[in-house]
């Protein structure tokens, strides 16, 4: 009896046995994978400026830098003016990379990453200025000079986002907005049916035939206006005065500024541009003319007047 018992007892122990080592080599055939899925991160965009994002900003940037300027070179601080604004804005929003024929002064520029920058770019022609023998207006100096004209007193100014044409692809890639409707470069010509009646914002409907403004495009409206072209240059010499000796460096001010505010500027993007306009077709507030003569008609003047000379000495 014992040994019936003892038998049962082996084989219960041996049964136990087996059923151990089967469950443990069902759990080394366990396996656990853990697997992963790297999604690609979007690619980041530059944070828009403060100046560009809020009217408010856009405004006191626009007044402390250009009055900067204008205090260095002794004229007297500019006033906003709604109405410059308006037009300003209405011009703007065109896109179109030309000046608008009103008779305001006027300064572009497009593909800077603030107002700031984009003063800066145009008060920064000071550095190619000649004030001891002023050469007038230039193309290379003229936003400087109507900026601290002195004779000017109200300005208003708007800017607008033009995004980029699809050809530009860098500016595709860090995920600027794309306008389908935005044009690269100097288009085909005009045909007469497209010719616009009028100068100022009636050239609107001819925008896809213009250059376009590519970024973010700021145009700015003065009153009265500078760049007003006379005798031997008179007007640039009342009122494009030398940097005073105790000037600080407006750029190098304007630039801690907008690292305070948010970071260090912003460059200029590489297909940054700016234009500004000759003030010597119409007369200015206060009663002084304009007088400004076209090199080409001087030339026929004068040839004419050699022709004369000539007939009066041999007839």
């Amino acid at each position: 009896m014992n040994r019936n018992n003892h038998t049962k007892t082996t084989r219960w122990l041996a049964i136990l046995m087996l059923l151990t080592m089967q469950i443990l080599n069902a759990n080394a055939d366990v396996v656990t994978v853990w697997t992963t899925i790297k999604v690609p991160a979007p690619t980041p965009t530059a944070p828009l400026h403060p100046s560009y994002t809020s009217l408010d900003e856009f405004k006191n940037d626009m007044l402390k830098v250009t009055n900067e300027y204008r205090a260095n070179h002794d004229a007297n601080p500019l006033k906003w003016n709604e109405t410059l604004a308006d037009y300003s804005r209405e011009w703007a929003e065109a896109c179109i990379w030309k000046h608008s024929k009103s008779s305001y002064g006027e300064n572009l520029a497009y593909g800077y990453g603030n107002v700031s920058a984009a003063v800066i770019a145009w008060g920064e022609e000071r550095n190619m200025y000649n004030f001891g023998k002023p050469t007038g207006y230039t193309e290379e100096t003229g936003h400087f000079t109507q900026l601290v004209w002195k004779s000017t007193t109200q300005v208003g100014c708007a800017a607008f986002n033009c995004g980029y044409s699809k050809k530009d692809k860098s500016k595709r890639d860090d995920g600027a907005e794309i306008h389908e409707d935005v044009f690269e470069g100097m288009m085909a010509p005009r045909s007469s049916g497209d010719e616009a009646e009028g100068d100022g914002l009636e050239g609107l409907k001819v925008a896809r035939s213009e250059p376009r403004a590519q970024g973010w495009y700021v145009v700015c409206e003065y009153t009265p206006p500078g760049n007003v072209v006379g005798s031997h240059n008179s007007y640039f010499r009342k009122n494009v005065l030398p940097k005073k000796a105790s000037a600080a460096d407006s750029s190098s001010s304007s630039s801690t500024t907008s690292e305070s505010s948010s970071t260090s500027m912003p460059e200029p993007s590489q297909n940054a541009a700016t234009s500004t306009t000759i003030g010597s077709q119409s007369q200015p507030t206060g009663g002084a003319m304009r007088f400004a003569l076209d090199s080409t008609l001087g030339m026929i003047l004068v040839g004419l007047g050699t022709v004369g000379v000539g007939r009066g000495l041999y007839t």
